[in-house]
């Protein structure tokens, strides 16, 4: 009999209400018993019943006191699933599994019991556990998960669900039937064993089956109307209920699809991400060896709202990755479609995830090509480098061998590196798309090419064994200011944009200086080449670099380097010093190490080596001393003039002269001239031959004779001579000066009087090709300008008031026009470029030298204010901005305030102000772009401090259109630096600088630093002192608040490693400091790991620290791969070392190498 005690708990057991425990459960619950109760309204009280067996399922449930609990609630849920088919209307038992047709003919009568159903409790879901349950019951040993597959596969409606829903659906109905019947049956007390079914696994399982009822019974079905989703479209602020109803609505991928593509509204944005909508993005579909790149609809959708939230778009994207490449063109749209400041945060995205390496079609390098642009135009140029870095990159196909003849050179095919997509889009990629940072950043463009283009040629591993100067670029490119027909490759394109920049940059001695700093940092002879060239471009800058160039013994004897070598020795070898000219002649003298092939004889052996000999001297055979003259006469008469055959195809070039040089030589200057009228020019446009090719010949005669033509100047106009030969005849005047050759300056100035001031214009020109008289005008005040800019200018001081009055004249010339400044920015020339290439410019130049040419021939040098009264007077009228607005003349002012500063420091005193206006900020900004194109000098600095000082808020937010000649973001930092390791009483100004200016303007001064004023220690008087200071500068920079660093400023540090001059302890635990803060992200990673090889066995654990810093961020690990021998051979060198905590990081090292960056074959060794 029962005790009291257990008639109590009966009691309690049996007073409980199903409806307050279903109160008390969660509305789930609820809905699905109300469920029931309506499922059949023919059969109320039988309703009633299989709600009443879920109500036992809840109860017992929830009675943690039974001891059957999981046996009684497993066989509910078994019995519920047995029964709950049967009450949904019209469908038929299967008590066998039917065969393939049976099947489906099974499911059309399904669908046709189905038809004009009114029941709005009725879905399709059921019928599909109908069905389900059916198979079970029928034969549970069949392989119902392969079964209840294909029955979604024919399914007319479940046919089209995504996979990933489909398998999802069939595992979890396969897992609960599973369960369940396995705790219903007690197996575990039939065997005599303990229950394997825990409470927590029981428990996680019940909730589940419930979230299938509820989708079963409450839910509506998987499938659902346009309708429906139209009217999700129209509502403009959604609610999280509207975002549920969604979520039924596009259970099928062409309902996703139809609403994805059609929702332009960003209030869904937040409700989506909630839902987790852009978790998991579309994956490429893989089919045999084909792969196709499926359209994922919420990215459309993401990349049509950017616009409208584009900071919430990106914080969703940058958690996401993918190589289904339809995805991220949406992704990259998406940021192109964003402002400048949220696009940007993009580009870590795309080099992080390598989407550039990953990619399987044409359109995403493009897309983000053009955001590169879009970064560079509006000023990001730094992070439009990195696009511009990942873009230029190569890889190369591993080297085929295809016979073990090891002495046969083609033995093994090696292949040309490539870019991570079609060559083609990377040259139009470089032809089309680098407008921006080609303006705003030539330096950095310039340095990215190179960094890419060696890397290239590394990669390619064709670099002589046995000579690491030959690189065979003379052989895939003898000329470089064209590829072979044909060429295209990546290492061409790359080349082609770096000789780009230099051509677009010829005038301009600031960038093309930089560019040869950068061009020293690599050491292949490709770089040499290109150094050589930039200096044809532009010589008069370079005489020092020139020199330095032209008589290195490697370079002269360097038979890959002669394309470039020989042309600038010939122009230059007249200029450089008796030493460097004695270096070159013994070099040329005892010739390369010739070594005689078997095949040839004595006699041809002898030829090779007077070949090699006559070519150097035929370059300069005009300027040879008595001996080499004699030689190279010897080896013309013996063997004839040496040809430099390198395989260049040459092509005809038209516009050349219709008389040769020699022949227009030989007449006389009278003869010249009537040449020149008798000249017809050919009604063929296409002729070979030109009055412009003409023009240049006599321009040469010139050059080597000017007093043969200058006294017949007279005739000039008596013949009615063209402009174009009186151009002509002033670009041959200028050389001649250059050549060091006089003439009479009398006649020269009549016939430049006699066309400005008396205004003698003869003839106009044959046709629009022809140089007109305003060509001319500029020509006269380029060359006058730079006739009296020489220190040897021997213009007769009595000239003075002709030569005045013509550069006068010149001086009011209506170039640059308005028009002319207003195309700054705008595909035209910055101030100072366009004051250089304007008569105006160029006159108000030829002013300041005019003032220094009489400044020059003062009886008394001592006297204060040099400057001539008429010069003063025109300064002061065209720095009144109402009566000359133009910038271009504004920037002179600045580039010749040394020349000011020295001719009337009085004036400069007063009118500093004018010139540096603090309220006009595009005149400030153009004379100090003109300023800081010269040197810093001591006196003129004490000058201009407070101009300085009051500049510095300036640096950053003025606003620059375009390339500009000299870029005060670079030029005043490097000033700044200058004047500290020079002028150590103006700390407060450098002080002061670090305090305010922006993060970009420090970086841009510790770039300096390291990559020019360390790089040239040793020619400072007190290097110890600078370098103290430097050291100093470094420790103070890296010892601020971390609130008060700047990772863009400490980056550049990476500059100072390779070229520190500090104790070496103090250099690595300083660079140790840098990395930690700026998180590894630092210049120059390359020369940090090669100098880390020096370092190595010294102090192998800040050594192995510093690499590991260096490797370990992802996401700059796409700049270091290709150093991974580097990488090998530091880690080496540690381990040599026995230091067992340095042992030991090397191998933590060693490991993420291997897992993270995948480099398994290259490091495993070395554990």
């Amino acid at each position: 009999m029962p005790d009291d005690k257990t008639n109590e708990k009966d009691k309690l057991l049996n007073s409980v209400d199903t409806e307050d425990v279903l109160l008390s459960a969660e509305g789930k619950q609820r809905k699905i018993r109300d469920a029931l109760l309506k499922l059949d309204p023919q059969s109320v009280d039988l309703c009633k019943r299989l709600a009443g067996v879920y109500e036992g399922f809840v109860i017992t449930f929830n009675n943690k006191r039974n001891s059957d609990r999981i046996g009684q609630v497993s066989h509910s849920a078994r019995e519920l699933t047995a029964i709950l088919p049967r009450y949904f209307k019209d469908i038929p038992m299967l008590e066998v599994v039917p065969e393939k047709d049976r099947l489906k003919k099974i499911l059309v009568e399904i669908l046709n019991s189905y038809k004009g159903s009114d029941d709005p409790h009725v879905c399709l879901e059921n019928n599909f556990i109908d069905d389900w349950i059916r198979l079970q019951n029928s034969n549970r040993n069949n392989n119902q998960k392969i079964v209840l597959k294909n029955l979604l596969d024919v399914h007319t409606d479940r046919g089209s669900l995504p996979e990933y829903l489909k398998n999802k659906f069939v595992d979890d109905w396969i897992d609960i039937q599973n369960f369940f019947h396995k705790g219903s049956k007690h197996d575990d007390l039939r065997n005599k064993q303990p229950s394997k079914i825990e409470e927590k696994e029981f428990d996680a399982m019940a909730w589940k089956y419930e979230d299938l009822l509820y989708q079963v019974l409450v839910e509506k079905p998987f499938f659902d109307g346009i309708t429906e989703i139209d009217k999700l479209l129209t509502i403009k602020n959604p609610t999280p209920d509207d975002v549920s109803n969604l979520t039924k609505c596009i259970s099928k991928p062409e309902h996703r699809r139809y609403f994805f593509q059609r929702c332009d509204n960003p209030n869904w944005l937040e409700h989506l991400k909630s839902i987790n909508t852009f978790l998991s993005p579309q994956e490429p579909l893989r089919e045999g060896g084909y792969i196709r790149f499926i359209v994922w609809p919420e990215s459309q959708y993401l990349l049509r709202i950017a616009d409208k939230k584009p900071q919430e778009v990106f914080d969703i994207i940058k958690g996401l990755n993918s190589t289904n490449q339809s995805v991220l063109d949406d992704f990259v749209g998406a940021a192109i479609k964003s402002p400048p400041e949220i696009a940007e945060q993009y580009v870590d995205l795309i080099c992080k995830n390598k989407w550039i390496q990953n990619s399987y079609n044409l359109l995403l390098p493009d897309k983000v090509a053009d955001l590169m642009d879009l970064l560079a135009g509006a000023g990001k140029t730094k992070v439009a480098l990195k696009l511009a870095r990942i873009l230029f990159d190569t890889k190369v196909d591993p080297p085929v061998k295809v016979s073990d003849d090891t002495e046969n050179p083609l033995s093994t095919v090696w292949y040309d590196a490539k870019p991570y997509f079609d060559t083609w889009r990377l040259g139009e990629i470089v032809k089309k798309k680098l407008t921006g940072l080609e303006e705003k950043d030539p330096v950095g463009l310039f340095s990215t090419f190179a960094t890419t283009l060696r890397q290239a040629i590394e990669l390619e591993g064709r670099v002589n064994p046995e000579d690491s100067f030959y690189e065979y670029s003379h052989i895939w490119r003898p000329n470089l200011l064209s590829a072979r027909l044909n060429r295209e490759d990546a290492k061409n394109i790359l080349l082609d944009g770096l000789v780009n920049l230099i051509e677009k940059n010829k005038g301009n001695e600031t960038v093309l200086r930089e560019f040869v700093v950068i061009l020293r940092t690599h050491p292949w002879a490709l770089f040499r080449r290109i150094e050589i060239l930039t200096y044809s471009t532009n010589p008069n800058p370079f005489a020092k670099e020139i020199e330095e160039i032209l008589s290195e013994g490697k370079i002269i004897i360097a038979y890959n380097l002669r394309r470039e070598y020989l042309p600038l020795l010939g122009k230059e070898y007249s200029k450089l010093s008796k030493n460097a000219k004695d270096a070159i002649l013994k070099n040329i003298e005892q010739g390369p190490d010739f070594k005689k092939n078997d095949n040839l004889t004595d006699e041809q052996f002898t030829r090779v080596q007077a070949d090699w000999k006559g070519l150097y001297l035929k370059a300069i055979k005009d300027q040879l001393p008595q001996k080499e003259v004699k030689e190279y006469g010897e080896i013309v008469k013996k063997y004839g003039e040496s040809v430099d055959n390198d395989g260049e195809i040459i092509t005809w070039d038209g516009g050349q002269s219709p008389i040769s040089s020699e022949e227009l030589s030989a007449l006389s200057a009278e003869d010249t001239l009537q040449y020149f009228v008798d000249y017809k020019i050919p009604d063929d446009p296409f002729a070979r031959h030109s009055s412009g090719g003409l023009g240049m010949v006599f321009a040469g005669l010139v050059a080597e004779n000017p007093e043969k033509y200058v006294l017949v100047a007279g005739s000039f106009f008596e013949k009615n001579i063209r402009p174009i030969f009186f151009y002509h005849l002033t670009h041959g005047l200028k050389d001649a000066l250059q050549k060091g050759k006089s003439f009479d300056w009398v006649s020269v100035i009549n016939i430049y009087y006699k066309i400005l001031v008396e205004n003698t214009r003869v003839s106009e020109p044959a046709n629009n090709d022809e140089q007109d008289w305003n060509a001319v005008q500029r020509a006269v005040a380029d060359f006058l300008g730079h006739a009296l800019g020489k220190d040897t200018c021997n213009i007769p001081t009595s000239l003075r008031e002709k030569v005045w009055a013509i550069i006068l004249n010149l001086s009011e010339d209506p170039e640059p026009t308005p028009a002319d400044e207003q195309k700054d920015g705008e595909g035209g020339l910055d101030p100072m470029t366009l004051a250089i290439n304007t008569t105006r410019g160029e006159a108000v130049h030829a002013v300041v030298n005019y003032g220094l040419w009489i400044a020059r021939n003062l009886e008394d040098k001592s006297i204060e204010v040099k400057m001539p009264p008429e010069m003063t007077a025109l300064l002061d009228k065209h720095l009144d901005t109402k009566q000359d607005p133009s910038l271009a003349i504004r920037s002179v002012y600045g580039w010749r305030l040394p020349n000011l500063f020295y001719l009337n420091e009085p004036w400069l005193k007063v009118n500093k102000g004018k010139i540096f206006p603090k309220s006009e900020p595009n005149y400030l900004l153009a004379s100090w772009e003109g300023y800081l194109a010269n040197n810093v000098i001591k006196e003129l600095f004490t000058l201009l401090k407070q101009e300085y000082y009051d500049f510095i808020p300036h640096i950053s937010s003025v606003e620059k259109k375009g390339h500009r000649g000299a870029d005060v973001e670079q030029r005043f930092p490097q000033h700044v630096m200058v004047i500290y390791v020079n002028e150590f009483e103006h700390d407060d100004f450098v002080n002061h600088f670090f305090e305010v200016a922006t993060p970009k303007a420090r970086a841009e001064a510790i770039n300096f630093a390291g990559r020019v004023i360390l790089r040239d220690l040793s020619g400072f008087n007190n290097k110890d002192e600078v370098k103290k200071r430097l050291g100093d500068l470094w420790d103070m920079r890296i010892s601020l608040l971390p609130e008060e660093m700047s990772e863009e400023e400490l980056q550049e540090f990476g500059w100072w490693f390779k070229v520190s001059p500090f104790e070496r302890k103090d250099t690595l635990d300083r660079m140790i400091k840098t990395l930690e803060f700026v998180k590894s992200k630092i210049d120059v990673p390359y020369e940090i790991v090669e100098e880390l090889k020096s370092y190595a066995i010294e102090f192998p654990i800040e050594t192995i620290k510093i690499l590991d810093l260096l490797v370990k961020p992802k996401r700059e690990t796409y700049e270091y791969l290709y150093k991974k021998d580097e990488y090998r051979e530091v880690i080496k060198l540690v381990k040599s070392t026995g230091n067992e905590e340095a042992k030991k990081n090397a191998d933590v090292l060693i490991n993420y190498l291997m897992s993270e960056a995948g480099l398994v074959d290259d490091f495993r060794d070395l554990l």
